[in-house]
C-alpha cells in the first residue's frame, strides 16, 4: 500500500531546494509494538528512524519499480528521487526497520517508510509517500509511521497527499484514519491513471502505540 506524491509543486527549481545540508535534529528512534491488525499475522516488532541512503535501494523497491511514479516528475526514478530526499532540508523520510531478526517478520531489511514535507506557508504536511512491504501489511507499520511523523511535526494537524484511485487497500487505510477527499487530478500517474487528493488528520503528538528512546538516526 503507498500513496505517492512524488513531485511537490515548489520541486520545480530542483537545484534550488534540492541543496546538499544536514538536517538538524535530535537522533530519534521510535520503538514499535505492533498490535496485529489481520487474525493470521503475527506481531512485528520494529524500530522506526530517520532513513539514510544505505536504506533507498530496499525503499526503492518497494515500489514496483515505479508502477505509480508520476507522469510530471523531473526524477528519473524512485531511487534517485529517494536519494535527493535523504538530503532534502524540507523533507522526513522516516524507515521502518526490524527491531531484531524473527521467524515471524518478512524477509527484507526495511517494513515500510514515509515522506513528508513540511512547509511552513502552507501549515500542513505534503505526505509524498507512505509505503509498507506487500509482507508487512495489516500489521501495523503504516499506522505507527504516520503517528511517529505527526510526533516529529507536533505543530501541524494534517496533512495532504494523492493516493491512486484505482488502489482500494491505500484508500480504505486512508478513510479509516479519517482522510477527506478534496480532489483529483486525472492523469497524475504514469500509467495513465488517476490520482485522488486527500486531506489527512494527524494523530496527535505522543498517541498510544509508539515508545520513544534516544538513539543514532
Amino acid at each position: 500500500m503507498h500513496a505517492c506524491r512524488g513531485l511537490h509543486p515548489f520541486q520545480a527549481n530542483a537545484s534550488r531546494l534540492n541543496v546538499h545540508l544536514p538536517v538538524h535534529h535530535r537522533a530519534r528512534r521510535v520503538v514499535c509494538h505492533a498490535v496485529c491488525a489481520s487474525a493470521e499475522a503475527p506481531p512485528l516488532e520494529f524500530v522506526i528512524r530517520r532513513a539514510g541512503r544505505q536504506d533507498v535501494g530496499a525503499m526503492a523497491a518497494m515500489d514496483g519499480g515505479g508502477a505509480t511514479w508520476t507522469a510530471d516528475s523531473i526524477y528519473p526514478s524512485p531511487f534517485v528521487w529517494l536519494q535527493a530526499e535523504t538530503v532534502q532540508p524540507l523533507a522526513t523520510l522516516l524507515v521502518a526497520v526490524p527491531a531484531a531478526p524473527a521467524p515471524t517478520h518478512p524477509p527484507t531489511p526495511v517494513l515500510g517508510w514515509v515522506c513528508a514535507w513540511d512547509i511552513a506557508a502552507e501549515r500542513q504536511l505534503d505526505l509524498m509517500m507512505l509505503s509498507v512491504h506487500a509482507a508487512a501489511r495489516r500489521r501495523g507499520v503504516a499506522t505507527a509511521l504516520l503517528r511517529a511523523l505527526a510526533d516529529r511535526h507536533p505543530r501541524r494537524r494534517r496533512a495532504v497527499l494523492e493516493v491512486a484511485a484505482g488502489n482500494r487497500g491505500a484508500r480504505a487505510f486512508y478513510a479509516a484514519q479519517g482522510a477527506v477527499e478534496v480532489g483529483r487530478r486525472r492523469g497524475y500517474y504514469a500509467d495513465g491513471g488517476d490520482a485522488l487528493v486527500l486531506r489527512l488528520p494527524l494523530p496527535p503528538p505522543g498517541a498510544p502505540g509508539t515508545r520513544e528512546r534516544a538513539g543514532q538516526a
